[in-house]
Order: C-alpha cells, then sequence, then structure tokens
C-alpha cells in the first residue's frame, strides 16, 4: 500500500475504508514489528493529511510554494490520526526500539530527557 497511488486521492468512502482496514491492523500491535509500525505511521500520516487542491494548467509554472500554503497545517481527520498516533505509540516493538535507542544516548542527553519529563505540561 505504501508504494501505490491508493493514497494520493482516496475518495471519501475510500478514506473511511481505508482507515478501518488501517485500525484493524493496529489491533495487532502486539504482533507487528518496528518496520510494519513504521509503514503504518505512513499510511496514518497519508490518510489525514487534507487533499492538496489541484493546480491550474495556466499555474504550473510558477514556484510550488507560491500556490501552495505550505506553513498551514491541515488534517481531514484529525482525530483518527490522534488515535492510531496512540495505538503505534502502544506496539511493542516501537516500544522496544525506543528504549534501546534510549539507552544508547550520552549520559548527559539521557539526564537531560529526564529533566525535560519533568516539566511541567511535558508528557
Amino acid at each position: 500500500m505504501v508504494s501505490s497511488d491508493l493514497l494520493q486521492d482516496p475518495s471519501p468512502a475510500a478514506r473511511e475504508r481505508l482507515w478501518a482496514v488501517l485500525f484493524a491492523l493496529l489491533e495487532l500491535r502486539d504482533h507487528i514489528t518496528f518496520d510494519q509500525c513504521s509503514k503504518l505511521l505512513c499510511v496514518a500520516l497519508a490518510l489525514s493529511a487534507a487533499p492538496q487542491p489541484p493546480l491550474k494548467p495556466d499555474l504550473c509554472r510558477q514556484a510550488l510554494g507560491e500556490l501552495l500554503d505550505v506553513d498551514q497545517e491541515e488534517w481531514s481527520d484529525r482525530e483518527k490520526l490522534l488515535q492510531a498516533l496512540d495505538m503505534l505509540s502502544n506496539c511493542p516493538a516501537a516500544l522496544q526500539r525506543t528504549q534501546e535507542a534510549e539507552e544508547t544516548l550520552d549520559p548527559s542527553v539521557q539526564g537531560w530527557l529526564r529533566e525535560w519529563e519533568r516539566l511541567p505540561g511535558i508528557e
């Protein structure tokens, strides 16, 4: 699915079906690998991104930055994205990879991260 163009411009009905498939796969999170978690994250981000407006042929020579407002975040379904991110963050393979990465950090960085987590409002 990652190399497919199915995620480029799905209809609203297709988008809903793809979300259903994604959440069904995320229910199996205890059995998926870190690589699969990564790919599911890419799918979730692609599904939740708001579709870009089509470019008019007479504007194709202008710089893309002039045509699109790239500084603004637009999500077609932010709630489903947050739900998918929550499920992915509880994937055992992702948790293990995060723990392994934290263990290989320089001790000074580990101390900084512990202090950061103690700040109010940081989750």
